[in-house]
């Protein structure tokens, strides 16, 4: 398991490696200006970005939350959040893509059933 391949929590550390921190961070930022009616994953900012870029999301309902980077060809290249998180806050992490290759990927979000994507554009 390495920075690609850990999940991240808030604090962030890696999930069987506490000595390790990952290349995401997690931050809240409080309320998301009122209860969203559904899950909102916001496009990445800036975009297209290098060597970091921002990933904000929130949701109706408390519950599991997991945001991963996929690469055009649908492999994971990290696991950006991975825990529980309250509803009507507005959480943000931020993707460095400084160790990876350019091009397209996708930053997915998956809660309660449901499923959100943006497309991220890395350049070198």
């Amino acid at each position: 398991m390495g920075f690609r391949d850990g999940v991240v929590h808030p604090s962030g550390s890696i999930a069987g490696y506490p000595d390790l921190v990952s290349n995401a961070r997690a931050s809240v930022d409080g309320p998301a200006g009122g209860m969203p009616a559904a899950l909102i994953l916001r496009q990445n900012a800036p975009n297209p970005f290098n060597p970091s870029t921002r990933v904000e999301f929130a949701f109706p309902k408390d519950g599991h939350v997991v945001v991963r980077v996929q690469h055009v060809l649908g492999r994971e290249v990290a696991t950006l959040y991975d825990d529980d998180a309250r509803a009507g806050r507005l959480y943000s992490v931020v993707f460095e893509g400084a160790r990876r290759s350019p091009g397209d990927c996708f930053c997915t979000i998956e809660s309660g059933g449901e499923r959100r994507v943006r497309k991220m554009v890395l350049l070198r």
